[in-house]
């Protein structure tokens, strides 16, 4: 197979915009607002990392962009683009011919990603034959060069192996075979390391990160770990009760976090050399998205809460400073944000 050619997409025009996306799950008991006016965007060759607890939305953010969630979720955005193509626009029916071209897919758990009844082979020659219009013997050569590339051994003898003759790790590396192989402008890997042993998840975002910069292609990387995410990614985006609570450069967001909610997170974590202090937790919980929310989602968590937290929405200040918070962590230089 020749070397992967770089995606096209313009180097000044995002890869990736998301514009006030919401995300609403229907059901006759009530409706629950899971992502409430998420805007972002990615460029070419940028990692992206969306961190948050469970249930914040992240997960649903990025199923949204290719419609990969269940009927039951109404998804409403003023702009969802990929490469140029707008997927809000009535005239893109046909979300086949993205997903896999332009926009490929690392889900947590390959087990019940990968088709049971295929070869891995087949699995990787798929997208080839779908969307870069190769022969069967050609998509076939193909991925026994892809299954190399992602570390798999004696990739010509384990082309012919199903899923289950392989570890969680090695599946790992065929969904990553798969969502690469016909270089896509945008990679979405939806908590891909979460399953792993810290060995294995090592080695599977070093291998994701050198795909990433040999092809250009722009990732965005959804974790529950703000420590993984901060050794991996260029910008990190903190979701919180389904917004982007904080959105900034990741050495600035780690040495620096704006958010109480970031700085509460990073609280959380244990650190090494430092064997005395405890992680510190995060009292109470988010609130009830199957209610409105008023002011800020965070505020009866936390300490540094002011008047107008609970009556005017900080959204705003996350384009102006970074961070969507009334009173932030850190100093801020007026009017700008990193």
């Amino acid at each position: 197979m020749a070397a992967p050619s770089r995606p096209t997409t313009d180097e000044q025009t995002p890869v990736l915009e998301i514009e006030e996306l919401h995300v609403t799950f229907r059901s006759r008991r009530r409706d629950v607002r899971a992502v409430r006016g998420v805007s972002l965007k990615v460029q070419r060759g940028e990692v992206l990392g969306i961190v948050g607890e469970s249930g914040c939305g992240k997960s649903t953010t990025a199923l949204a962009v290719t419609r990969l969630l269940p009927t039951t979720a109404e998804i409403v955005a003023t702009r969802i683009r990929v490469a140029g193509v707008d997927l809000t626009s009535p005239s893109v029916r046909d979300l086949t011919k993205i997903r896999g071209a332009k926009v490929g897919m690392i889900f947590q758990d390959p087990t019940s990603s990968l088709n049971p009844s295929m070869t891995i082979g087949d699995q990787i020659a798929e997208p080839l034959r779908l969307h870069a219009g190769l022969g069967r013997a050609e998509a076939a050569r193909a991925a026994a060069e892809l299954l190399g590339r992602v570390g798999i051994a004696d990739a010509q003898q384990r082309v012919g192996d199903y899923p289950h003759q392989l570890s969680g790790g090695q599946r790992q590396r065929v969904m990553i075979a798969i969502a690469v192989a016909c270089t896509p402008d945008l990679i979405l890997a939806d908590e891909a390391t979460t399953a792993l042993d810290v060995t294995v998840q090592a080695e599977i975002l070093d291998l994701l990160r050198g795909l990433q910069r040999d092809t250009g292609t722009a990732l965005v990387f959804v974790s529950h770990d703000l420590g993984v995410v901060g050794d991996f990614a260029d910008r990190v985006a903190v979701m919180y009760a389904g917004q982007i609570v904080e959105l900034r450069d990741v050495r600035d967001l780690l040495s620096r976090p704006r958010h109480p909610y970031t700085a509460a997170l990073l609280e959380c974590a244990p650190r090494i050399g430092t064997a005395r202090r405890l992680p510190t937790p995060i009292l109470g919980g988010p609130p009830d998205l199957g209610r409105p929310v008023v002011g800020c989602a965070f505020r009866a968590r936390c300490a540094r809460v002011v008047e107008r937290c609970a009556t005017d929405d900080p959204g705003p200040e996350l384009e102006r400073i970074g961070a969507a918070c009334w009173n932030p962590v850190s100093s801020v230089s007026q009017g700008s944000a990193s």
